[in-house]
């Protein structure tokens, strides 16, 4: 039976979406993760896989702990905040023997559906137990942004204890050995084959792709981490470097801030937790971001646009769209440098892949979108008032601050540069292990790009949108990372980035000047 109408524009937009965003951008597969056969090889590995997704975006915390442990086990954790550990092969244990690879689920026992929403609920993966109930901990949307963070100091039955009806309790899943290696430095050279520990005076300890500072950081290994040392050994810009392999990760490391320990298995026993009273509470708590706010410039007559979507479900982005002008065809997110697209009204099985990344179509905070508006729908223009205004307002941004889930590897991904430089941008990503090759942002419909070290003529366009480099704050962009880890050479472009006529003195360009 020939399609109807509606099926064949879906499809035709969806085309024309894959279209426009191949053309721009060369989208490079991410690596696959190695597994290794056996249990303990595979609970090994939740650390590891875990750190495989440090400061990029996630999304929120317990999705996020559930993709960890279904690709590191082949289990499924259950949509239920207790039951669903138990019902993955799960067992509870202790809150003061927990160790690598264990999870610490916060949640209220009455409220324990898996889609649950309120204060003290967070999910988190044990790095490192440092016994009195403190732990290294790696974790997604701890600062309301999605974004993967080591967190040190972490003492889930202190955090508990500032809710009336928060529970925290650890899970361990099969293949988890008890016993683990003792981490008390002792006198001596480290030696190949043994184990170390990081001593980097309470810091982190860089760990770089190669011997010397101009090597890229791979990971900031956290104090007290327990790393295995190799046999490279070099001498680079002031330092002796040794090669060492930790948290799942090989490269190199300054010696001084690692010290040998001894090599006796012993049972951990930490200092059971006990509080009687609860710590105080930030006097300035980071605030709560508000939901159903877009922000960005939607192509109203039709085209691509890349936006800020503040959090909510995709109903509510598909409303919010809407009410600016905007008939929302389809709508596009990164991840692990690829692209995942929602097409409205589309059969579900089109749309699945979104539907796993953001289960019951809830999108985390502040997370950088494509979407591309519909020429053949007038979708009305809502008025000041006429629209669900924010009871809050939304905070201030802080400049220089890079958000999303950044290829490091290697690959495109959709950010949130909170204002700055086009300079101070590429600092970022370089910080955060990404080589910037180019840049991408939207204007009337069109990408316009900026490329790293390219002539100024190339960038001529991108120098007009954003006078002296600046880009205003909270600004969605596309990032294409270099997966060599430099620059590539610069070379004819085969698209020509749409031409910006310069502005008239006393005219904003850009997203302020489209009323």
């Amino acid at each position: 039976m020939p399609a109807n109408p509606r099926a064949r524009r879906v499809i035709t937009l969806l085309s024309a979406a894959i279209a426009t965003v191949a053309m721009l951008l060369v989208v490079r597969a991410p690596a696959q993760a190695s597994t290794t056969p056996g249990a303990e090889a595979a609970v090994t590995n939740v650390v590891s896989i875990a750190m495989g997704s440090l400061h990029q975006w996630e999304g929120e915390c317990f999705p996020f702990v559930r993709r960890v442990i279904a690709a590191a086990t082949g289990r499924t954790i259950g949509w239920d905040y207790h039951l669903g550990y138990l019902e993955a092969g799960a067992v509870e244990v202790p809150l003061d023997a927990v160790q690598e690879g264990d999870v610490i689920q916060m949640a209220d026992p009455n409220n324990s559906q898996g889609h649950g929403a309120y204060p003290g609920l967070h999910t988190a993966i044990v790095m490192q137990n440092h016994g009195g109930g403190t732990l290294t901990v790696i974790d997604s949307n701890s600062q309301w942004d999605g974004v993967v963070r080591i967190r040190e100091g972490y003492n889930p039955a202190l955090l508990a204890a500032r809710y009336a009806n928060i529970t925290a309790r650890a899970y361990r899943f099969p293949g988890v050995s008890a016993a683990s290696t003792s981490t008390t430095p002792i006198d001596g050279p480290v030696t190949v084959g043994g184990p170390a520990i990081v001593r980097a005076d309470g810091q982190c300890l860089r760990l770089r792709s190669s011997a010397g500072v101009g090597g890229v950081i791979l990971n900031c290994l956290p104090e007290s981490t327990v790393v295995t040392v190799l046999d490279g050994t070099a001498v680079s810009d002031g330092y002796a470097w040794r090669q060492v392999s930790a948290l799942g990760q090989t490269g190199w490391v300054a010696e001084q801030y690692i010290a040998a320990v001894g090599t006796d298995t012993v049972t951990p026993a930490p200092t059971p937790i006990t509080s009687s009273t609860p710590p105080p509470v930030p006097s300035e708590p980071v605030p709560a971001p508000v939901d159903n706010v877009l922000t960005g410039p939607l192509p109203v007559g039709g085209g691509v646009g890349l936006v800020v979507w503040s959090g909510g479900t995709t109903s509510a982005l598909v409303a919010a769209a809407q009410a600016q002008g905007c008939a929302l065809s389809s709508v596009w997110t990164t991840y692990n440098g690829g692209f995942v697209g929602y097409t409205v009204g589309a059969p579900t099985f089109v749309n699945r892949s979104w539907d796993v990344l953001y289960p019951g179509g809830m999108i985390s905070g502040t997370a950088a979108l494509v979407v591309l508006c519909d020429t053949s729908s007038s979708a009305p223009i809502v008025g000041p008032g006429a629209g669900a205004v924010p009871s809050a307002p939304v905070p201030a941004p802080v400049d220089n601050v890079l958000t999303g889930p950044l290829p490091v590897g290697g690959g495109v991904g959709l950010v949130v540069w909170s204002g700055g430089t086009t300079s101070a941008l590429v600092a970022a990503a370089q910080a955060q292990g990404c080589s910037l090759s180019s840049v991408w942002t939207t204007y009337n419909g069109g990408f316009v790009g900026y490329t790293v070290g390219a002539p100024t003529f190339v960038n001529r366009s991108w120098d007009v949108l954003y006078p002296g480099g600046m880009i205003t704050g909270m600004t969605a962009l596309v990032v294409l990372c270099d997966a060599s880890g430099s620059a590539p050479a610069i070379t004819a472009p085969t698209i020509a980035a749409p031409t910006i006529a310069a502005p008239v003195s006393g005219t904003p360009v850009g997203p302020a000047g489209n009323d």
